[in-house]
């Protein structure tokens, strides 16, 4: 944790925990994926989304968080 006092003696705090490596995801990303992916399944499955769009959108949910 770094802070800092500006000159008008504000006081800014920047946490930096360090980024995950190109194509690694972190937990809290698979998490929110996972989330993302069943909140998106029960308009599909109660018919919500019209025919034409479902398998779009259920290629889109599939491919998140695959390494390309």
């Amino acid at each position: 944790m770094r802070g800092r006092i500006d000159p008008r003696g504000r006081i800014s705090v920047t946490t930096f925990r360090g980024l995950p490596k190109p194509g690694e995801m972190t937990p809290g990303g698979r998490a929110a994926i996972e989330r993302a992916r069943a909140d998106a399944q029960a308009p599909l499955d109660a018919e919500v989304i019209p025919r034409r769009y479902r398998d779009g959108i259920r290629e889109y949910f599939d491919g998140l968080g695959e390494d390309k």
